[in-house]
């Protein structure tokens, strides 16, 4: 839903529907002003125009963008029924560290230099219409990073002139700052990079060799691999550092689109590695769907 509405945007979004040609992309969250409610202009409230007597559906909608952005229906996720004692036999490992012990869901601490790099590229490309996505993703990565919440507050409410500069008509407020921080959370750590560039209007840069040879930059990625590994925070499996599965699975996590190749060069792990432990999109989307089931199964009991 969330790739068909972004093709969606990116249709609709043009010379004749908005000024503004840096578009801006919200999940399928985003919640919109009823007709008749009011807007940020006084005096001014939201209006909708008739165009057809009928509604769309998915599948009518679905021609007007690409086939890789066309919802399957018969695909759609179906709410889990599993009981918590059911889950328990089914996801012992899950129980254990979830239920039991009460931990979070694991995730990648990484050095604060992502945190850091971030707050200089809202001083550089902020702007008017993504400025609340700006302070948001401050908040993701200072969870990622392990940034205490003191300090991320203290940086966003400083943005607040700056970012207030940009349209002073329509100033950036301390309510806006308070609302973005709350994705200071560990769930979001896993916020995709796609989607962090389309709502924040800010373009991220991949992995580039930045001119070294190949042989160079392998051993530079190892380093940074090894790095990466001591400072990383697991789930404590084992001696508690990430085993191969883990690094092919987070690494396809952060690259969706890569390719083994990459993976095996930004890794360092060996290609019958890689390629052992490589999930196709399929594996991918039924991993996924294991995870949200036990992910419901734990929203169940609690509920």
């Amino acid at each position: 839903l969330k790739a068909f509405k972004y093709a969606m945007i990116e249709k609709l979004w043009n010379e004749y529907t908005s000024r503004d040609k840096k578009k801006q992309f919200q999940g399928i969250n985003q919640g919109f002003r009823p007709i008749g409610g009011k807007t940020k202009i006084e005096g001014v409230r939201v209006r909708a125009f008739l165009m057809n007597s009928h509604p769309h559906t998915l599948s009518s909608l679905g021609k007007y963008v690409p086939e890789e952005s066309r919802v399957d229906e018969s695909k759609l996720f179906k709410e889990s029924r599993m009981t918590l004692e059911q889950a328990k036999k089914a996801y012992p490992q899950w129980y254990g560290s979830r239920v039991v012990n009460k931990q979070p869901k694991g995730c990648w601490v990484v050095k604060r230099d992502l945190y850091e790099w971030w707050k200089g590229q809202i001083r550089k490309g902020a702007t008017y219409h993504h400025r609340y996505f700006n302070v948001m993703c401050l908040a993701i990565y200072a969870a990622k990073c392990d940034i205490p919440y003191e300090e991320l507050e203290v940086d966003a409410f400083s943005f607040v002139p700056y970012l207030n500069s940009i349209n002073p008509e329509e100033p950036f407020t301390d309510q806006d700052v308070m609302s973005a921080l709350e994705c200071y959370d560990k769930r979001y750590c896993t916020f995709p990079i796609e989607d962090i560039e389309k709502i924040t209007g800010i373009s991220i840069p991949r992995n580039k060799r930045n001119g070294r040879k190949q042989a160079d930059h392998v051993k530079l990625m190892n380093f940074v691999r090894d790095e990466i590994n001591h400072n990383t925070t697991w789930n404590k499996i084992g001696n508690g550092r990430p085993s191969a599965e883990q690094i092919v699975r987070e690494w396809q996590r952060y690259h969706p689109s890569g390719k083994k190749a990459e993976c095996v060069r930004e890794t360092g792990l060996s290609k019958p590695t890689v390629y052992k432990w490589w999930l196709t999109d399929e594996e991918r989307m039924e991993k996924e769907r294991r995870e949200l089931e036990r992910e419901m199964s734990e929203t169940l009991f609690w509920e």
